[in-house]
């Protein structure tokens, strides 16, 4: 693998094994049809990864499977999945396996096709572009193996990169206050081709130069060039401070639902509406959330947002009379032990999700 190519990758991938608090990691398309909800735990210089993964869904030729036990469990050539939640029959049979423990697949940096991130909210990303020398703030949230990447600005905007346009890339902490190796939720380990390794995380790289910035730990900063890296390994960061927020998938991407306050039949939340919004293409869209959301009466609806300034500075609210006349009717198509999952049709534009008895929200951009 041309080193330039990988190192883009490098940097790329390092970023894509987020979680949240409740155990949602990144969805990892790969060219077999299997989807892995899991993080790259190994990656090696030579193109040779490790992927970690606690739940799966596999797509086999109907020859290739059998369906047994009332449909609950499926068996093919080489294992039987129990516990299965079957998605589609006929030609094709599509299954979702969840995992009582942790499942190891080796496998290669270009069998994977593209990575729909999970986003941690406390952590931006930066991406400088070769042409206009811009960098971008948001969050990456899907990145196509070789082609572009996708980040959703703090501005709301959905912009595309191609990746071999990308000079720079950073993260840091959306707060100052908050570190960002307690903000990571994943640790990496890397190992350097002169025996020495060093435990922390990956904030900085020059794809133009190969330099790469590294936070240890300890709180040092180093900078290698990315020949001198032989492999990285990650895992979960023991340090990581779980946010009190809560999460909902929007067409099975998480996002943190974020606290808000009723002021004179006004709600109210932070003046960075970006900070957390999410994102989905019009059409039916489907957000799962926790059962004690749901039965907490959650409402989506049309945001109409006003500016209300307090103390020299602008918040974000609406009012709670448009939640009596612009709530959009869902249907629920699924429904386990702990998740409720609705389907909403949606134009392009801008949404609100309130749970009206905690009074957390999300905005969403539909387009």
């Amino acid at each position: 693998m041309n080193m330039k190519k990988f190192a883009i990758l490098f940097f790329l991938l390092s970023l894509a094994v987020s979680s949240r608090g409740a155990e949602v990691y990144d969805l990892i398309y790969l060219r077999d049809g299997s989807v892995l909800n899991g993080y790259i735990s190994e990656q090696q210089m030579n193109g040779n990864i490790c992927i970690t993964f606690m739940s799966a869904t596999y797509s086999l030729p109907k020859d290739k499977v059998k369906v047994v036990n009332g449909g609950r469990s499926v068996s093919t050539e080489d294992y039987e999945y129990d516990n299965v939640e079957l998605l589609e029959t006929g030609d094709v049979v599509t299954f979702k396996v969840d995992f009582s423990s942790p499942k190891t697949l080796s496998t290669r940096v270009s069998e994977i096709v593209r990575t729909e991130r999970a986003v941690v909210d406390h952590i931006i990303d930066i991406v400088v572009t070769k042409d206009e020398h811009k960098p971008y703030e948001g969050h990456i949230v899907e990145v196509i193996n070789g082609k572009q990447i996708k980040l959703m600005s703090l501005a709301g905007e959905m912009i595309v990169i191609r990746q071999d346009n990308v000079s720079q890339q950073r993260r840091k902490s959306d707060e100052e206050s908050v570190p960002i190796l307690i903000s990571s939720p994943i640790i990496e380990t890397y190992f350097l081709k002169d025996g020495t390794s060093d435990e922390g995380l990956l904030v900085g790289q020059n794809f133009e130069t190969g330099i790469v910035e590294f936070l240890s730990n300890t709180g040092y900063k180093s900078k290698w060039n990315i020949s001198e890296v032989s492999r990285v390994e990650r895992a979960r960061n023991p340090k990581y401070k779980e946010p009190d927020d809560i999460t909902v998938k929007v067409n099975h991407m998480p996002f943190m639902m974020w606290q808000s306050r009723i002021d004179k039949g006004i709600v109210c939340f932070a003046s960075q509406l970006s900070k957390n919004i999410g994102n989905a293409k019009a059409g039916t869209v489907e957000i799962e959330m926790t059962r004690n959301i749901f039965e907490n009466m959650v409402v989506l609806m049309p945001f109409n947002p006003l500016d209300i300034e307090r103390n020299s500075s602008y918040i974000k609210a609406f009012s709670l009379s448009d939640i009596e006349s612009d709530e959009i009717d869902g249907k629920k198509i699924r429904e386990g032990g702990k998740t409720v999952t609705m389907a909403y049709k949606l134009e392009p534009g801008y949404y609100i999700l309130y749970d009206k008895e905690l009074r957390h929200i999300l905005p969403l951009w539909i387009y």
